[in-house]
Order: structure tokens, then C-alpha cells, then sequence
């Protein structure tokens, strides 16, 4: 059976993700800079929600290569949630020469103790993903979340199924990257991953106090009276079409 993860950076979102029949889903906040480190409340408020909960340790957005002080950090977090129950990590480290930082991820590695480990979607930014995903099983992380380099999963069709044909029996394959109900079916049957990441969510618009449309009318106000949230009814319709495909 295909797993569906779903990212959720709030919770009601967690909440939503569980209702609509996720296998599991990856805790961060901050889905504007493709997600970082989620907030000591909702590691421990998620703990109320029954579902695998996987944790994104990334302490800030931009590049992935991290200082000593950053990896300290990462560390930290990483134990943190470990504590408040997380049932796996998600994590990446590169080195400025697009190769993924090995030492990094030992550090990182063993401060989860045992714990699952997921080399994300740093994966896509390496020189040669297909090298690098032997790195990945080398090192022992058990998942690997990617687009296949390209902007969305859709488009990185061709090199999700090299990847799985390659490496599918080592690690388990994440399809990521604007997954919706529209092409999940196309990206499991022409990849064969074992699994597919997704916000599932939809723009939530907070009514600004003139009750003005400020999300259409102002694009720079976005941010202040828009969020995006996980939709419960989206969840439902990817879990619905993975099952039909079985």
C-alpha cells in the first residue's frame, strides 16, 4: 500500500491530516519557507493526535549547508522531540559543494538515538542525486523525500522512477512537491514509490477589520490575512485514490 504523509505546520492541520486518513505526517511550521523546525507547543500538543509523527529539524530557511553552532542546534531539536514522543526525524545537510555533508548527518544521526531518519528534499539541490542517494542508505536513513530535482513531482516523474527502480529495495521513496488529488494517481503509477508527501491544504482567509478581500485585492498583504491550512476533504480524496489503486 502506498503511504500518504501529509505536512502540517499547525494543529488543525495535524487534526485535519488524522481525520482525513493519513498513514502519518511530518510536524514543521512555516510551509512559506518550505518548512522548518516546528515550535516546542506543538511537538507537545501533537502528542494528543494518534498518527506517526515525524519531526523537520531545519533551523532556518535558504541553503541547507549548516555552521557548528546550526548543527548544535539541529541537535538540541532533535532531542527535544525525540522526548515529546516523535516516532521519526526529517533532516538534511550539504556540503558548498553540493554533496551531502556526511560528518553533518553522523551528528545528527546519533542525536535522534535510534529514532527513523529521513534525508529530505536537500536531496534535490546535490550535483549528482543518484550518487547521493547511495550516500543516503549508506548512512542509514530509512527514507528519502524528493521531487526528483525538478520543481514538483509531476515534472520529476522520470527520475522518481530511476530512483525507485534503483534504490526502492534500500530506502522508501517520498514523491514530494505539489502533490494533489489531480496528479497523485499519474506520479504512483508511472514511479512506483512507495509513498507520497503533501500539504493537502487550502488558503484560509482571516476577514481584515474593513472586510475587505485583502488576500485577491493586495497580494502584499497576503501574509497578514492568509494562511494556508490542511484541508481534511483533500486528505480524504488522496487517501481515497491511493486505496483504488491497490
Amino acid at each position: 500500500m502506498v503511504k500518504l504523509e501529509i505536512c502540517c505546520c499547525d494543529f488543525n492541520s495535524l487534526v485535519a491530516a488524522c481525520e482525513g486518513g493519513a498513514d502519518r505526517v511530518e510536524l514543521c511550521c512555516a510551509l512559506g519557507e518550505d518548512g522548518l523546525t516546528p515550535s516546542a507547543g506543538f511537538l507537545e500538543q501533537s502528542q494528543q493526535i494518534d498518527i506517526v509523527r515525524n519531526v523537520l529539524i531545519r533551523p532556518r530557511g535558504g541553503n541547507f549547508v549548516y555552521s557548528d553552532d546550526e548543527l548544535r542546534l539541529m541537535e538540541a531539536d532533535i532531542r527535544f522531540a525525540h522526548k515529546m514522543g516523535a516516532h521519526g526525524i526529517v533532516t538534511g545537510a550539504l556540503k558548498t559543494t553540493g554533496e551531502i555533508d556526511t560528518e553533518a548527518m553522523r551528528r545528527l544521526i546519533d542525536a535522534a538515538d535510534g529514532l527513523p531518519v529521513t534525508f529530505h528534499r536537500a536531496i534535490d539541490q546535490c550535483r549528482c542525486i543518484r550518487e547521493d542517494a547511495k550516500t543516503v542508505v549508506e548512512l542509514g536513513c530509512k527514507r528519502l523525500l524528493t521531487s526528483g530535482t525538478a520543481g514538483t513531482a509531476l515534472v520529476g516523474i522520470p527520475l522518481l522512477k530511476c530512483m525507485q527502480k534503483e534504490w526502492g529495495d534500500d530506502l522508501e521513496i517520498i514523491a514530494a512537491g505539489n502533490v494533489r488529488p489531480d496528479n497523485v494517481v499519474r506520479i504512483v503509477s508511472e514511479t512506483g514509490v512507495a509513498a507520497v508527501h503533501s500539504s493537502a491544504s487550502t488558503e484560509i482567509i482571516v476577514s481584515s477589520p474593513d472586510g475587505a478581500d485583502h488576500c485577491k485585492s493586495s497580494p502584499a498583504l497576503r501574509t497578514t490575512f492568509c494562511h494556508r491550512q490542511t484541508d481534511a476533504a483533500i486528505v480524504s480524496q488522496l487517501r481515497h485514490l491511493l486505496d483504488t489503486m491497490e
